[in-house]
């Protein structure tokens, strides 16, 4: 049996995240500014989206990376010299870097919560056939006694 998590990234998701990324490195952005706009639709946080865009998708959208950035310069008319510049230049803040780990501290003690929510989830529901199981075993043996019962008195 495959256990998929309720919340997994669909194609949907990917596509709506890629396209928020792309548009705002076309537009000169920043990628933590798109992951943080991208979070409200996908009901995510920022960090589950950058963690998604790095891990997985990022590979997937090379050649439209590197298109959007040579959109963004052809639109802003830089200069070779700004354009090299630019490329070495982060635009990280330690705000930033401290923001992304508070999400990814939170996010995996979430996952945590998630994971112990389905075992105990699955852990009811068999104790919840047991019980019904012995609830009807027992409604036998009553049923058995009484029937005894019956035919001592009878007698």
């Amino acid at each position: 049996m495959v256990i998929s998590r309720q919340d997994s990234w669909t194609n949907d998701n990917d596509l709506l995240l890629a396209r928020i990324v792309l548009q705002n490195i076309r537009n000169g952005g920043t990628q933590l500014a798109a992951f943080k706009e991208a979070a409200k639709p996908l009901a995510r946080t920022p960090a589950a989206c950058g963690f998604r865009w790095n891990s997985y998708l990022r590979k997937q959208y090379e050649e439209e990376i590197q298109q959007a950035k040579q959109n963004r310069k052809v639109e802003n008319n830089i200069s070779p010299f700004q354009q090299k510049k630019e490329t070495n230049s982060l635009s990280i803040t330690l705000d930033d870097i401290i923001s992304f780990l508070q999400n990814y501290k939170e996010m995996d003690e979430l996952t945590t919560l998630q994971n112990q929510i389905e075992y105990l989830e699955a852990e009811n529901h068999s104790l919840s056939q047991r019980l019904a199981m012995y609830e009807e075993e027992y409604s036998m043996l009553l049923n058995h006694i009484d029937k005894t019962r019956n035919l001592i008195v009878a007698n």
